[in-house]
């Protein structure tokens, strides 16, 4: 499965994470003075990543993790800073790339990889065909970090 530019594995155990991540973006907001105007991107993370949900006025890529087949998930946005409350979609995006990349990073520090993977084939297959080929191709995507495992 591939989401907000990372492919997700251990589906359970990212799902786990990333909701983790959401409670404790809720309790950052929380924090007296840390988001003047109440739309949850906060002053200060002390976890990282510690840039995405950050309110500030710079450009950042997000996530609109729900976006029908076609329209890019991954999207570069400006945000209004802590004065004016930015608009539910776009600090919704902001919050769920921070908690993708969280959960998918399992470590602070990590940027996870993102791919995307395709496959071809000629023809049609057939239960118990034998010297059939099938070919997978995976690339990275930009921005993200680089990939080194190998599958056999």
């Amino acid at each position: 499965m591939q989401t907000c530019g990372s492919f997700v594995g251990k589906e359970l155990t990212t799902d786990l994470i990333h909701e983790a991540r959401h409670t404790y973006q809720f309790a950052q907001a929380a924090i007296a003075g840390n988001d003047f105007d109440k739309d949850f991107l906060v002053n200060a993370i002390d976890t990282a990543p510690n840039t995405i949900f950050l309110d500030t006025t710079t450009f950042r890529t997000v996530c609109n993790e729900y976006a029908a087949a076609g329209v890019p998930q991954l999207l570069s946005l400006a945000y209004q800073g802590d004065k004016t409350p930015d608009p539910p979609p776009n600090s919704t995006y902001a919050l769920e790339m921070d908690a993708w990349v969280f959960s998918t990073g399992h470590a602070a520090g990590i940027t996870p990889p993102g791919l995307t993977i395709a496959s071809t084939h000629t023809g049609s297959f057939t239960q118990s065909q034998m010297n059939a080929t099938l070919t997978l191709t995976a690339s990275n995507l930009a921005g993200f970090g680089p990939t080194s495992e190998q599958s056999q």
